[in-house]
């Protein structure tokens, strides 16, 4: 077998292993979004895991009697992290949407590209006729 048949099979094993909700998203939005996808969720299984440890660590803190103006402080503290978490996942959502759109722009203008060129292929097509037609001594106004 050669190296491209292994990678297509280790490939192919591996989407395989993958579940059906998994191949649906590759199949819809591509194995980089995918990828970038599965990153986001790790993050935030271990930014779940921080804050459980935070948790545990305020109740072992309450429960070891540190004084309530420090508890306070550090309960106004965890809210504030939350808020900027809130306000964090709310940028990346916006930058996903963001991304979408400039995909979407892309697309639109590779299509224009592509008018655009047959566009100047029927202009140039254009020009040879006339200069054929002048070439036989028959002239062709300009109708701009």
């Amino acid at each position: 077998m050669s190296k491209n048949d292994v990678a297509l099979e280790e490939r192919r094993k591996w989407l395989q292993s993958l579940s059906q909700k998994d191949r649906d998203f590759i199949g819809k939005w591509g194995l980089e979004n995918y990828q970038k996808f599965k990153e986001q969720e790790k993050r935030e299984r271990t930014s779940q895991k921080r804050e459980q440890k935070q948790v545990e660590e305020t109740e072992r803190l309450k429960q070891t009697e540190i004084p309530q103006k420090f508890l306070k402080a550090l309960e106004e503290t965890l809210s504030e992290n939350e808020t900027l978490k809130i306000t964090l996942e709310e940028i990346i959502n916006e930058k996903g949407e963001m991304q979408l759109l400039i995909e979407q722009l892309y697309e639109r203008i590779e299509g224009l590209e592509a008018q655009l060129g047959e566009r100047d292929a029927l202009i140039e097509n254009a020009e040879k006729i006339v200069a054929w037609f002048e070439k036989k001594g028959i002239k062709i106004e300009d109708l701009d």
